[in-house]
């Protein structure tokens, strides 16, 4: 969904360009409002759509939980069964 958005934004832009290039601005008068829409509207569409699929992802965000606390858990383990003493400190 994506892609079709930003390529369809790019072509509006690219044919607006166009039009003001070739002095057509009186065609482009009628389509102001659509013109608005697509480069202004379709990028802000796309960054929604794209947010909600970034917050939505528990289950990204779940195996990434699990493999932090995995490391944590191996972490703290060594350091439980770490002795402390003068010559591991300064090794």
């Amino acid at each position: 969904m994506g892609f079709i958005a930003l390529a369809t934004t790019l072509l509006a832009n690219a044919t607006t360009l166009l039009i003001k290039a070739i002095g057509a601005v009186t065609f482009l008068g009628k389509w102001v409002f659509v013109e608005l829409f697509v480069t202004a509207g379709m990028p802000t569409v796309t960054a929604a759509i794209y947010g909600i699929n970034v917050v939505g992802d528990f289950e990204g965000r779940a195996k990434r939980s699990r493999r932090s606390a995995e490391s944590l858990s191996s972490i703290g383990q060594a350091l439980k069964e770490d002795t402390v003493a003068l010559a591991n400190l300064r090794a």
